[in-house]
């Protein structure tokens, strides 16, 4: 019996998906994290922006 890619590829998709654990979302580590994350982000974009002009 042969097995369609899809069905595989199916099969693979379901097997992750019941091993994701999304215990570190209500970490509060993961936040702060995040948070510190874009602020940094936005920062080095108004610095390049900033340097850019000049």
């Amino acid at each position: 019996m042969q097995t369609s890619p899809e069905l595989i590829n199916e099969k693979v998709i379901r097997r992750a998906t019941k091993q994701v654990d999304n215990e570190d979302l209500v970490k509060s580590s993961f936040w702060i994290s995040q948070i510190f994350m874009i602020i940094a982000t936005v920062a080095g974009v108004y610095l390049a922006a900033q340097e850019g002009l000049s």
